[in-house]
């Protein structure tokens, strides 16, 4: 599941953008 990781990945930094 190399997708499910890129997608945490992402989450991680839009939360980062969002602080």
């Amino acid at each position: 599941m190399k997708v499910n990781k890129a997608i945490m990945r992402i989450q991680k930094k839009t939360v980062r953008d969002l602080v």
